[in-house]
């Protein structure tokens, strides 16, 4: 223990006597270490603890799902009660739809989402209040509601009193029974409320899917086993209910895998692009040591001349690595430290569970272990210089090339592996780029410059009526229009790209169906100027009118979709199509617009329907103005209020910045890349100056001579380059060999390009190639300046 305090001691005092040295290493230690840890961090917290449940790999979600194509879809009412009595391995089993509610009472109206439950849910999920209680089997007959934790402490200031009073949500008053505590998020971050489920009146009927369902496994029940069980009650209803349930089966999936399946390979490719990132940062680092090294060869030859034995000068070399990367760990913990709120808060609703991400001890042991493997695999290439005979090493020394021999050839394969790496991280950054820039080019159906949306939804207790409805938002519709500024305003229930309230199956007249085939679409309903107001193009026909009421002809408009695929013969305008036993009439057909959250996924079919015929309480509005639309929005807030002072107005922005949000994800996932390529090419592109830099020291001698035999400058400078970039060519060729099959686990995070896209290798590698010259050129500079007489003089 003497013995390796006093190496500690001569380490130390080793780093600070090479400040410049001890920076550079420390921080690309720092750098590796750092990225390495926040990315474990977070694919800790979402992919491999376990959900904040009791018991959480018994959860499992469970549901319907089309035959064809194999889409889930929600369950009704009578098929969950059905499960629930005959399904053998389920312990519990609890229902809940999600609802937007409108908070009055408190400050300014506010909208919340929530979830309205079944008796057994809080049971079924295992989860207790930090405060009060949950709803008892005897309480699903009122109204109650369970508070989230954001919710209690941001609109009710932690008030603990607010257990047992009444608060009004949509027009109804709900007694509020508990708090739940901050790490309840079930089921998403934007879940601010849990109420008692109330069925509305369709809720008997097995067509009306409104629910989701979870469920509790019974101790022992495999996944295999409860998939069965499922099936078998699945066939049944295919046969006993074939109007509702004919080609439906049913999907049972772990809850953890249904909340973050989705996001699971791109975490993994983030932990394998840092992965390589702190690979990156080692290489430089040995590259370093190994340096210093094969300087200090002589010094080695001579301890060992004097009695030391080898071991001895590996324990010192490993201690000095162990020291540095221990250094350099401690500085990229605090970064990860640091950078891991800033990195969540810029990405909470991106990724599921990111509230949960932190620093625990696994994270702690984990940069631990990355910490010592890293000084350990640091220390290995200046270890090999450390079996030194002094005759070879006062030989070389009087050439002028120590250790140019064994430890260039070491330094060169570093770089080399660097060069590769640096290239796959390079590659598939370009690929994210490239697919990126392609999702921006999607055209979506709108005109998104100059549009202001936002959100209104009518409680159903005072706007019961479908003329309450109507009448309000035609006055909504007219007071903003009037305002100065505004062109067109109009409202549907779908915010495309993000989202539509409503999806439902058709029939189209004269069009027989497949066996098991299931047409369904997003149902819109809409005002007369929706399509105008988005700048989205109506391609036949007219648009709806005030003639369009609900005492006239039931009509539709039908999207490009549904045209080109139902009515093969362009007989569309003026054909027929049924909904809910309700024939309607196409009187138009519109350019196709996408519900389906992002811009990048494949579209569905959308049927639009007039809001006369068709009222619905939750819109969203759409005012196109002549100017700035951001700052049209304290007015149209306050004319929405003009008419009903309690409306929350939710979801303000211009629709640049919902189109922008909808591609928020991948733009995530491509900005860490970008960063981890950059870093990778800094510290790669230091490694190979660093190696031809020492290269020209160590053949002063060779290059004085050369130039005292007439060997011109552009001669040096060429031989100095094409040294350095032999090690780049052969890291690029093994670079593209990796990247050929490394990229091929990012197909699913690609929007129109290929994984292995020639066109981006090629850029790369040339890209590649430029910076390695820029690397090389000042070294190679210098080594043209040698003075020939002042060289051989020394050597």
């Amino acid at each position: 223990m003497y013995t390796l305090w006093n190496d500690i001691k001569v380490s130390t005092r080793q780093l600070i006597k090479n400040p410049v040295f001890t920076f550079v290493a420390l921080v690309a230690i720092a750098l590796g270490i750092g990225t390495t840890t926040a990315i474990f961090s977070i694919v800790n917290s979402v992919l491999l603890r376990p959900l904040p449940y009791k018991d959480a790999d018994a959860l499992v979600t469970v549901a319907e799902k089309r035959q064809q194509g194999g889409n889930q879809i929600r369950t009704s009412m009578p098929t969950f009660t059905d499960w629930k009595s005959q399904s053998q391995s389920f312990e519990n089993m609890a229902a809940y739809g999600l609802n937007i509610y409108t908070l009055t009472g408190v400050d300014e109206p506010q909208q919340v989402v929530g979830a309205a439950v079944s008796a057994d849910f809080f049971k079924v999920m295992g989860v207790e209040p930090q405060l009060g209680r949950v709803f008892t089997t005897d309480q699903t007959n009122g109204l109650f509601v369970v508070l989230s934790d954001s919710l209690w402490r941001g609109r009710f200031h932690a008030d603990p009193s607010v257990v047992g009073k009444s608060i009004t949500l949509s027009d109804k008053n709900f007694i509020v029974t508990g708090v739940m505590p901050g790490s309840f998020e079930f089921p998403g971050s934007e879940s601010a409320l849990w109420t008692t489920l109330e069925l509305p009146q369709m809720a008997s009927s097995r067509s009306f899917r409104f629910l989701r369902v979870i469920g509790r496994l019974k101790p022992g029940v495999t996944l295999p086993q409860v998939q069965s069980d499922m099936n078998l009650i699945a066939s049944r209803f295919e046969q006993q209910y074939a109007d509702s349930n004919a080609g439906i089966g049913v999907t049972v999936i772990p809850l953890h895998e249904q909340l973050v399946g989705k996001v699971r390979p791109a975490l993994y490719a983030l932990l394998g692009a840092v992965a390589f990132v702190l690979l990156i940062a080692i290489a430089n680092v040995a590259n370093l040591l190994l340096a210093r090294a094969l300087v200090r060869e002589r010094d080695f030859a001579v301890l060992q001349a004097l009695g030391a034995s080898r071991l001895r000068l590996i324990q010192r070399m490993i201690t000095e690595s162990i020291v540095l990367a221990l250094l350099g760990g401690c500085l990229g913990f605090f970064l990860a430290v640091v950078g891991i709120p800033m990195l969540v808060s810029s990405s909470h609703d991106l990724i599921p569970r990111l509230s949960e991400v932190g620093i625990d001890f696994r994270v702690f042991l984990f940069a631990l272990f990355i910490t010592i493997v890293s000084g350990i695999i640091i220390g290995i290439a200046p270890m090999l210089q450390t079996k030194v005979d002094l005759n070879d090493v006062l030989k070389e020394a009087g050439r002028g090339a120590v250790g140019s021999s064994r430890g260039q050839r070491l330094r060169g394969v570093l770089v080399v592996g660097e060069v590769a790496l640096s290239l796959v991280l390079l590659i598939a950054a370009s690929l994210m780029i490239r697919s990126f820039i392609g999702m921006l080019k999607i055209d979506p159906g709108l005109q998104p410059d100059k549009l202001l949306t936002l959100q209104v939804v009518l409680p159903q207790t005072r706007y019961s009526k479908d003329e309450q409805v109507i009448n309000f938002y035609q006055q909504m519709l007219e007071r903003v229009r009037a305002l100065p500024g505004v062109e067109i305003v109009g409202a549907g229930s779908g915010l495309p790209p993000v989202s539509n309230q409503s999806r439902n199956i058709f029939g189209v007249e004269g069009y027989e169906p497949a066996a098991n085939e299931t047409m369904t679409a997003n149902f819109v309903p809409i005002t007369n100027d929706y399509f105008r107001a988005l700048g989205a193009p109506l391609l036949q026909g007219r648009p709806f009118n005030d003639h369009d009421r609900a005492d006239t002809e039931r009509v539709a408009i039908v999207d490009q979709n549904i045209a080109k695929r139902y009515f093969p013969q362009g007989k569309v305008i003026g054909g027929r199509i049924s909904i809910d036993a309700e024939d309607r009439t196409v009187v138009g057909v519109a350019g196709n617009l996408k519900f389906s959250g992002n811009l990048y996924t494949e579209g569905e079919d959308a049927i639009y329907l007039p809001d006369k015929q068709s009222p619905y309480r939750g819109m969203f509005v759409f005012v196109r103005t002549n100017s700035d639309p951001a700052a049209m929005t304290n007015e149209v807030r306050n004319t929405i209020w003009s008419i009903d002072r309690d409306l929350p107005i939710a979801k303000v922005q211009t629709m640049n910045q919902v189109l922008a949000e909808s591609v928020a994800q991948p733009r995530l996932y491509m900005t860490l890349l970008i960063v981890f390529a950059s870093i990778a090419l800094i510290l790669a592109s230091i490694g190979l100056y660093g190696v031809v830099s020492y290269s020209v020291e160590q053949r002063g001698h060779e290059i004085g001579l050369r130039m005292a035999l007439g060997a011109q400058r552009s001669n040096i400078l060429r031989l100095v380059l094409v040294q350095g970039l032999k090690l780049v060519l052969i890291g690029i060729a093994l670079g593209i060999f990796c990247a050929y099959a490394g990229t091929r686990v990012m197909a699913g995070l690609l929007y129109g390009t290929s994984p292995t896209n020639l066109a981006t290798f090629l850029a790369v590698s040339v890209f590649m190639i430029v910076v390695a010259v820029l690397a090389c050129l000042i070294p190679a500079h210098r080594a043209t300046r040698v003075d020939p007489v002042v060289s051989l003089r020394e050597n």
